[in-house]
């Protein structure tokens, strides 16, 4: 016969495991790069662009508004350093904070929607 404490802990252990194993995956934070393959303002000032930091036509900001946490200054920032970069043939780098990866950026995400995790970058490589 188990001793009643041990049995008690045992059921706990479980308890704790199937919980866990049960979690939805935490954030983390990590970097995409890749080349900028196009870059695109919109008729209402909505910047985007393709493949830039492991992504798929994602927009950044708005130009004239704060949108996506985004001021218009920053915007026009980013649009520069977006522009210099595809022009320059060099690779850009997004940081984002969630529980994907950089290939579920760039095949899984839709494209045309703003980088809802992406918290810094774009940043020149090379």
């Amino acid at each position: 016969m188990i001793p009643r404490r041990a049995n008690v802990r045992n059921w706990l252990i479980a308890g704790v495991v199937g919980v866990l194993a049960n979690a939805p995956a935490f954030a983390a934070q990590y970097a995409c790069s890749g080349p900028v393959n196009g870059v695109t303002v919109g008729p209402s000032g909505m910047v985007a662009a393709e493949s830039a930091g492991g992504q798929h036509w994602g927009y950044f900001c708005q130009l004239g508004a704060t949108v996506n946490g985004v001021s218009p200054e920053s915007c026009k920032g980013i649009l520069a350093i977006l522009l210099t970069a595809q022009s320059s043939g060099k690779s850009i780098q997004l940081r984002y904070n969630d529980s994907i990866d950089c290939s579920t950026h760039l095949t899984q995400q839709a494209g045309w929607t703003f980088l809802s995790t992406w918290y810094w970058g774009p940043e020149i490589l090379n």
